[in-house]
């Protein structure tokens, strides 16, 4: 298989990472180009795996969500949360342990509309 690095900065190649074609550049420009030159999707390409993984990981995402259960379950909170945020809103977190339940279940309406402190 051909790793492709595409970013703004040239890889940090390692024995781990060592990619045999590098794009350094505009990411979303390099992306866009490399999808042009596709131009049709392919007779012996197989998406059904990646079809798979996505219907789980949805699955996934709806379990708890309306769970009654006390104290709060936090899926349930993170989704109470979404459905009472406008389309326009944006969540802002600080630091502590529900964050990594926001970043995992929380389905942003847009993007940057969900704002997380790595610090």
């Amino acid at each position: 298989k051909t790793v492709i690095h595409v970013n703004f900065l040239g890889a940090e190649v390692d024995t781990v990472y060592f990619p045999q074609i590098e794009v350094v550049g505009d990411i979303a420009n390099a992306v866009w180009q490399l999808k042009e030159s596709l131009k049709e999707r392919q007779e012996h390409w197989d998406f059904t795996r990646f079809k798979e993984i996505k219907e789980h990981f949805e699955a996934h995402l709806v379990k708890g969500q309306h769970d009654d259960r006390f104290p709060m379950y936090p899926v349930r909170l993170v989704n109470d949360v979404y459905e009472t945020t406008p389309a326009d809103g944006i969540v802002c977190l600080d630091n502590g342990m529900y964050k990594i339940w926001f970043a995992r279940y929380y389905r942003a309406h847009e993007p940057n509309s969900l704002l997380l402190d790595n610090a």
